[in-house]
């Protein structure tokens, strides 16, 4: 049992680690609005609702970044939270109208 529910962990928190990767690596330079990142953040938000527990670890991560006052990053995570919400209320909008 703990073994299968740490394997659903790990599968929510994949695509979480591979999204917070890539925001680190992009380039200062490119528009965090790109269409990789963008791409990204929406797969990121269907798994923040499909795994409750990467929700908290994202949550713990983030503040994490906020206490060592990396504001670069914190600006990133700000940004990601709000588009995030937007792309998931737009997500629930799609499934409510097509379904």
């Amino acid at each position: 049992f703990a073994m299968e529910k740490a394997g659903s962990t790990e599968e929510g928190m994949r695509p979480l680690q591979q999204a917070w990767k890539i925001l680190r690596e992009a380039d200062a330079a490119e528009s965090l609005e790109s269409a990789a990142l963008l791409h990204h953040m929406g797969a990121l938000h269907y798994y923040l609702a499909s795994y409750p527990k990467a929700a908290l670890y994202f949550d713990l991560a983030r503040e994490r970044h906020q206490a060592h006052g990396d504001l670069s990053g914190m600006m990133k995570m700000w940004w990601l939270c709000t588009v995030t919400t937007v792309r998931g209320w737009l997500w629930t909008t799609e499934q409510w109208l097509y379904p």
